[in-house]
């Protein structure tokens, strides 16, 4: 039920039709509210939208046209799956962590990752347009996602 659930979310027509561009943004940052951290990411002037699991993540990576998939490395979840399966599908998404701590093995391991970017909050509006415009402007035009919803829920998760 819980697949049935992401996917409904993931691919509604009203997403499809009102989201051109997306942010997506999973996970958690500690120390900063979400509500801080999908402000810092409204400042591209792309449309942001947060969700609650990795799994809801893949699927709009999968079926929606994202622009950037944004990870909050603090929370739970299986993040390093997620960055890696992003940045190699066939639109090459860019990947940008966001987290507390930047040590060293953890930036090498998100850009080994495939992420493009890692961001050490506090997060301010100005440094994540910095950092984040010129991925966004780089990036392939996203007019369709890479795959169109499957018919059967079992492939969500594979």
């Amino acid at each position: 039920m819980a697949d049935e659930n992401i996917m409904a979310r993931a691919t509604t027509d009203k997403d499809l039709e009102l989201c051109p561009d997306l942010i997506v943004y999973v996970g958690r940052v500690s120390g900063a509210e979400d509500d801080g951290v999908l402000t810092a990411l409204a400042a591209t002037g792309v449309q942001v939208r947060r969700v609650e699991s990795t799994e809801e993540a893949d699927a709009c990576v999968r079926y929606l046209p994202v622009r950037m998939l944004v990870v909050g490395l603090d929370g739970e979840g299986d993040h390093w799956r997620l960055i890696r399966k992003a940045a190699a599908c066939e639109r090459q998404i860019p990947v940008v962590c966001v987290s507390a701590t930047a040590t060293r093995s953890r930036v090498l391991g998100a850009v080994r990752r495939g992420a493009r970017s890692y961001l050490v909050s506090p997060l301010s509006a100005d440094q994540v347009r910095a950092s984040l415009v010129p991925l966004l402007a780089d990036g392939p035009p996203q007019d369709e996602p890479s795959q169109h919803p499957a018919s059967s829920v079992e492939e969500l998760a594979s």
